[in-house]
């Protein structure tokens, strides 16, 4: 690879110093570069939209696993594979801790590495139509109520949920919030989708449900006594662009793709004992 996007995240605490370790070495290299910088008010899907990226052959996101989501969904139409630095706690899905960045680089460089992709989910409403690397959550707004929620797979009711909300989740999505919500955790390289309810108010509702990856999901909001309230019920995607949810939303698989790069060959079991 000659040439690289650095995504920073310069919200997290020792990020500059590892950009500028990084960048040392790249220049030491004759490495290409050009450095995005994501700070409170930085819009990356803005920042990216009609840029000329063609190139640049990867991105190296530096953060944590919030900033590789966003990073996924700014870059996901032009198929950039993405090296994640974690500089963060946890990190699931960033390959690459701050402390062996360089070792790591080099290795890039010398083409030891190999390419996971992972399965996107697309959400459509009546006013927007978005991706989603982790999940998209259908929640209540700021009254303390419950909210019920149908939910309907290739067009067959299934059940309605009463609770918090529901998470539809990737298998990369599944150590997040799916996985605060009670949810499974499964292999983040397969491909599936799953269905999580949040803080269930019903013993025959509050199983996640695991649907094939070819499955559409229809979920409609039910308002009682057929009112519309607006604040009632929130949609978010991974976690960003969260808007009023009135109409049916659908969700199926996108056909994007995001592509990790992978310097490992831990097993996912590995991996998450690891880290958990």
């Amino acid at each position: 690879m000659k040439a690289f996007l650095i995504v920073a995240n310069g919200l997290k605490d020792n990020t500059k110093e590892c950009v500028d370790q990084l960048t040392a070495f790249l220049d030491q290299e004759k490495v290409g570069f050009h450095i995005v910088w994501i700070q409170y008010s930085t819009n990356l899907m803005e920042e990216m939209h009609g840029k000329d990226l063609s190139g640049y052959e990867a991105a190296i996101v530096i953060g944590g696993d919030g900033t590789l989501i966003r990073a996924s969904r700014a870059l996901k139409e032009h198929m950039m594979p993405l090296i994640g630095v974690n500089v963060g706690n946890i990190g699931y899905l960033c390959e690459v801790d701050r402390e062996h960045i360089i070792p790591s680089m080099r290795r890039i460089l010398n083409g030891e590495y190999t390419l996971e992709k992972r399965m996107l989910l697309r959400g459509k409403t009546v006013d927007t139509q978005q991706d989603a690397l982790n999940e998209i959550a259908i929640y209540r707004g700021g009254k303390l109520c419950i909210v019920l929620l149908e939910l309907y797979v290739n067009g067959q009711y299934l059940t309605t949920y009463r609770g918090d909300g529901l998470v539809i989740a990737t298998p990369t999505g599944s150590t997040g919030y799916n996985m605060s919500c009670g949810g499974p955790i499964v292999n983040p390289a397969s491909s599936m989708i799953l269905v999580t309810p949040i803080a269930p108010h019903s013993t025959t509702s509050s199983r996640s449900i695991v649907l094939e990856d070819s499955s559409e999901i229809e979920i409609r909001p039910v308002h009682r006594d057929g009112q519309q309230d607006p604040e009632e019920i929130l949609v978010s995607f991974d976690g960003a662009d969260t808007r009023s949810l009135t109409e049916p939303i659908r969700i199926w698989k996108s056909d994007n793709e995001t592509l990790l790069v992978k310097l490992t060959q831990n097993s996912f079991l590995e991996t998450l004992k690891q880290k958990l």
